[in-house]
C-alpha cells in the first residue's frame, strides 16, 4: 500500500510507520477533555508525522525537545490544523475501523 503524504507550504508530510502498540497507545492517550490533554496528544501526534527535507525524513517534532521542522510550524495554525487532521483521517480512523472489523 503507497504511503499517503501532504503536501504544505511546498513542503510534503508523512505519518511515521507504527506498529499496533504504539498506535493503540496514542489512541487510549487521546485526552481531549482538557487543555493539558489535547496539547499532548497534537505534540505526540507531530512526532509521529515526518517532513521531507531533500532525501531524508525528519520528524515535524523532536521527542523530548522543542525542535520543529520546518521552523516556525509550531506557530502555524493552519498548518498544525492540517497535519493534525491528516493524522487523524489517514491513520487513527482508518486503523480503528479495520480494527473493528
Amino acid at each position: 500500500m503507497e504511503q499517503k503524504t501532504l503536501v504544505y507550504n511546498d513542503n510534503t508530510y508523512r505519518i511515521k510507520r507504527m506498529n499496533a502498540i504504539e498506535a493503540l497507545a496514542l489512541r487510549t492517550a487521546s485526552d481531549m477533555k482538557s487543555v493539558e490533554g489535547a496539547k499532548a496528544f497534537f505534540t505526540n501526534v507531530l512526532e509521529r508525522i515526518e517532513v521531507q527535507a531533500g532525501e531524508q525524513w525528519m520528524p515535524v517534532k523532536t521527542e523530548g525537545r522543542e525542535v520543529y521542522i520546518p521552523a516556525g510550524i509550531e506557530n502555524d495554525f493552519e498548518g498544525i490544523q492540517k497535519l493534525v487532521e491528516f493524522f487523524m483521517q489517514e491513520f487513527l480512523t482508518p486503523f480503528f475501523k479495520s480494527s473493528v472489523e
